[in-house]
């Protein structure tokens, strides 16, 4: 499994509920999406149509990939406070979105 997922065009994303307890050794989860995704700017919320700076890593899952086993798969995107205060809405993101793997055995504790 990759530790990245980038969309060729929208995708489906679901915010997850009860995870803000989690934590992992990158300092935030959106310092994680930073380092996994290979960049050091802060990026702009992945929710499409959405232009406020991302504030938090969001865990989401991709509900409808047509790759059954990434759906089951939590992944970080980049979002605003507001987009990620939603608990389990649906949104779509912008075009050719980087979503890094949740999984810390796979990417900060491998």
């Amino acid at each position: 499994m990759s530790k990245t997922l980038t969309g060729s065009g929208s995708i489906t994303m679901k915010n997850l509920n009860g995870t803000s307890d989690k934590n992992c050794s990158c300092g935030s989860w959106l310092g994680h999406w930073k380092k996994f995704a290979k960049t050091s700017t802060t990026p702009k919320c992945h929710v499409q149509g959405c232009e406020s700076h991302a504030e938090v890593g969001a865990h989401v899952i991709l509900p409808n990939m047509k790759d059954e086993s990434l759906r089951k798969l939590n992944f970080i995107a980049p979002m605003c406070k507001t987009h990620n205060g939603t608990p389990s809405a649906e949104y779509k993101s912008k075009p050719d979105s980087v979503f890094v793997s949740a999984n810390k055995a796979l990417t900060c504790e491998a």
